[in-house]
């Protein structure tokens, strides 16, 4: 993914420290440094947590359109009061297309691995108590198969890192009911998916068009017959989040919809 910029980056090789985990879970299980992966299991719920590289964008390489939300969000914390909804340093657009929303939030659309449907989508730009950028999340929703299919895209500016550990993570919480931000340390994002249900969740590895090896996440079906897969990856900038949702009734189950999302949705490269 290439923010628009003038300026060149340099490329920081990040190393992946593997924890000392409960008896609870599994060890992370790790595939070319692309992901940590560990299991979930209790008597009271099950899930998983994935970890995933995170290459981070300079915020000072931001130009355009987005810049307006600086005064936006110093605004929002001089008129916020204790009783409103929204949360002060998060403020959120709507577009018509993908296209747009990348064009607002300093992204080539041509880079963009997933995810060409003409769809509306919704660009949540989250900020420090200054107005500096932290992050950039844009969200789409799709119907493939007769599945529903969210598909996100994460970036993650210089700036980000200590604000997601604080108070930012109970209202990312709230807003975001997959593909959940626990944390944010460093280079590397950890996403958590917990259910009150006892349920096993498989992971295998698929390669996309482009080489690039990515997670594959399976549950079983829930108590409404639902079974959901998930994957999670970077590619430059932008880490992808794809979540399937499948019923009994569907053509074709979650996995397979996940796979078709991966190399047929958009222009895989």
């Amino acid at each position: 993914m290439t923010i628009i910029s003038s300026k060149k980056r340099k490329i920081v090789t990040v190393m992946m420290i593997l924890f000392v985990l409960g008896i609870t879970t599994t060890v992370f299980a790790v595939t070319k440094a692309q992901y940590f992966y560990k299991d979930i299991k209790n008597d009271d719920e099950s899930g998983y947590e994935i970890q995933i590289k995170v290459n981070k964008f300079a915020s000072d390489e931001l130009y355009g359109k987005i810049l307006e939300v600086k005064d936006i969000i110093l605004n929002q914390q001089n008129n916020y009061e204790p009783y409103m909804s929204n949360y002060p340093l998060i403020y959120t657009k709507r577009f018509d297309s993908l296209e747009e929303a990348c064009s607002y939030s300093c992204i080539d659309f041509e880079d963009i691995v997933l995810g060409k449907y003409d769809k509306q989508a919704t660009v949540e730009v989250t900020c420090n108590e200054e107005g500096g950028i932290v992050s950039i999340l844009i969200m789409t929703d799709y119907e493939v198969d007769g599945n529903n299919v969210q598909l996100w895209y994460y970036l993650f500016s210089d700036l980000s890192g200590d604000l997601y550990k604080e108070n930012l993570l109970d209202e990312k919480e709230k807003l975001i009911n997959k593909g959940i931000i626990k944390t944010i340390e460093e280079d590397i994002i950890t996403f958590k998916l917990i259910s009150s249900e006892k349920s096993d969740y498989n992971i295998s590895e698929y390669t996309l068009k482009n080489g690039v090896e990515v997670p594959i996440i399976v549950s079983d079906k829930n108590s409404n017959g639902i079974e959901v897969a998930d994957s999670y990856f970077s590619v430059n900038n932008v880490v992808y989040s794809v979540h399937v949702a499948a019923k009994d009734q569907s053509k074709e189950n979650a996995m397979d919809t996940l796979i078709n999302v991966l190399e047929f949705v958009g222009n895989t490269k």
